[in-house]
């Protein structure tokens, strides 16, 4: 391992802008904005570019930078320095008997994700993060930072990946309370991206590609009001909701029979509206919902109530209650095939699994074409646990995690990643 500390000290402040102009304008590919990526006193500009670098050929620098894997700049009036660091990275852990990948640890307390991402250059899993100073971080395969950069406010929950240019590179797409951003995988702004909103974004944002063809539509819920935009930041004009009742979730979409279902509920009401957001479905019965996701179960729509009520609805909008439960009730549907939690148990149509004492929620299934995972945590313990399709626990659960636990299935292995106690994100590949 080696560092490199290359401090400047100039009497004329001009000569120690040009050091930061000569790295600014460089062609090379810098994953550095330096309007938006400051942190304190340090800028991370970079670490583990794909192609190795000159960096410091300007400075009679001639050591081996295709082993480069941290850059900080530090500016001030008088002062340049340049902080890097070369090592000679082996994975030694990836054989290693728990599967236990790397460990990334951090100055600030991480407040959102880890969120599992995928690079669309070499297809491997990263990771992104944001701390309590609103930083967001790029994690490469291998653990290390690619870039940060502060964003104004917190992420709403999730971040999805999208092909806004329809040529095979992915940008990731998000909300904060104010504004809608769509950034490259250097984190840089695409576009016109972000937009601001005057009023507060109420749910994590939606997101269709109704013929899978790419032609995203962005749906932003604010309050009691939807609001449709494309992957280019214009305003569907198309689209027209009409207000009714405070929206308690993300809309989501389904295919049904042929149909389009944009799917969400009220208080009162299941709507249920097409591609220009009139009614499509009219549900026959009201029930008092609970603000809980809505899930499609075979040619239909299934969620519950603020009463444990499992109930579905039809395409002709016949409500039936499935089934009733105590308490502290939690359903999760792909397709044909749910999972429910209630209490400490967790069951399928046909298998069963006991939970220890705790206090449960994030139930999800994720779903590949080779295997069907299930994951719920329990928040009062601190533990991440996994099953199969048979409810069976997969070897090695329940995990220690500060928060959920967030998974990618591919095809003979699994991945995930998870917070610990010391602000630090570790990540983990499994076989299966």
């Amino acid at each position: 391992n080696g560092i490199v500390d290359d401090t400047f000290e100039t009497l004329d402040p001009s000569l120690n802008q040009s050091t930061i102009d000569e790295i600014v304008n460089s062609d090379i590919n810098f994953y550095f904005d330096p309007t938006q990526n400051l942190i304190d006193e340090y800028d991370l500009i970079n670490s583990n570019i794909e192609n190795p670098i000159n960096l410091f050929q300007f400075f009679g620098f001639n050591n081996d930078l295709e082993k480069f894997k941290l850059f900080q700049l530090k500016n001030s009036d008088k002062i340049s320095s340049i902080n890097g660091v070369i090592s000679d990275f082996k994975d030694d852990l990836k054989n290693s008997k728990d599967n236990f990948e790397y460990e990334t640890k951090f100055k600030n307390n991480i407040t959102t994700g880890p969120i599992i991402v995928k690079n669309h250059i070499n297809k491997k899993s990263e990771l992104i993060v944001q701390d309590e100073n609103n930083i967001l971080y790029l994690i490469n395969s291998s653990g290390q930072i690619e870039w940060s950069k502060k964003i104004e406010g917190q992420v709403l929950n999730e971040i999805h990946q999208i092909d806004s240019y329809k040529n095979g590179k992915l940008q990731y797409l998000f909300a904060t309370k104010n504004k809608l951003y769509l950034m490259d995988r250097k984190g840089r702004n695409v576009g016109k991206f972000p937009l601001k909103f005057n009023d507060i974004i109420t749910q994590p944002i939606s997101v269709f590609d109704y013929d899978k063809n790419k032609n995203y539509r962005i749906l932003i819920t604010q309050n009691n009001e939807l609001f449709m935009f494309d992957s280019k930041g214009n305003r569907v004009r198309g689209f027209n909701y009409i207000k009714n009742d405070k929206i308690l979730n993300s809309p989501k979409h389904f295919r049904i029979s042929n149909k389009d279902l944009i799917v969400f509920k009220t208080k009162n009401d299941l709507k249920i509206i097409n591609r220009r957001g009139r009614p499509r479905i009219k549900a026959k019965t009201k029930l008092d919902f609970s603000s809980q996701k809505v899930f499609q179960y075979g040619n239909a729509i299934i969620t519950q109530t603020n009463k444990n009520e499992i109930i579905e609805v039809d395409l002709k909008g016949n409500v039936k209650i499935i089934d009733t439960y105590s308490s502290d009730m939690n359903l999760y549907s792909i397709e044909n095939f749910m999972v429910v939690k209630n209490g400490n148990s967790l069951f399928s149509d046909k298998n069963k699994s006991e939970l220890k004492f705790g206090k449960y929620n994030n139930l999800k299934i994720y779903n590949s074409e080779e295997f069907t995972l299930i994951s719920v945590f329990d928040y009062q313990n601190k533990e991440g646990y996994l099953f199969d399709q048979n409810l069976k626990l997969i070897e090695g659960f329940p995990f220690k995690s500060e928060s959920s636990i967030d998974y990618r299935l591919n095809k003979n292995y699994f991945e995930f990643a998870l917070k610990t106690k010391n602000k630090s994100i570790k990540f983990y590949k499994e076989s299966i």
